[in-house]
């Protein structure tokens, strides 16, 4: 992997290039939640808080984030996206960008990469929901996706057919 990414940073021709990183969905937990509106400088604690009960780990093994989207519609209620990658893979990955000689300016899960291009070639419509479907050879990611939130996004595995 390092060779491929290498080759390409020479074809560039840039000393340090900046990416823009789709981390792959099976190394981040995405959860989307709903609570009640609440101001901003408290939202940070009351969300770890909120999230702490769809999560498979401790929230202190996890880097997060979290997108909170609050309609005109209804001001009273917060759409949360909610993401956690392991605080050993963004170590990982951290050390690939620094040996690649990369500067990563953004780390977003896949799925979130798959929606925003989606939404960019407006297949994905304001108010309408959408199946997003990322196949690969053994597995697959299958996300819900309406406006700017992805409301489920699951990792699957593909099992080979019987004989």
């Amino acid at each position: 992997m390092i060779a491929c990414i290498q080759t390409l940073i020479a074809k560039f021709g840039t000393p340090v290039p900046q990416v823009q990183v789709g981390l792959p969905a099976e190394s981040v937990v995405i959860r989307y939640f709903q609570m009640p509106a609440i101001p901003h400088h408290e939202r940070k604690m009351a969300i770890a808080f909120e999230a702490k009960k769809y999560l498979p780990f401790k929230l202190e093994e996890l880097v997060t984030d979290y997108q909170v989207v609050i309609r005109r519609s209804d001001p009273t209620l917060m759409r949360v996206m909610f993401f956690g990658v392991k605080k050993s893979s963004v170590a990982v990955y951290a050390s690939l960008f620094q040996y690649c000689k990369l500067l990563p300016y953004c780390l977003e899960p896949a799925p979130i990469s798959l929606m925003r291009l989606v939404r960019q070639n407006g297949q994905l419509p304001a108010g309408q929901v959408v199946a997003l479907l990322s196949m690969e050879h053994d597995a697959a990611t299958i996300s819900i996706a309406r406006d700017d939130l992805l409301c489920l996004s699951r990792n699957v595995t593909i099992l080979p057919a019987p004989e």
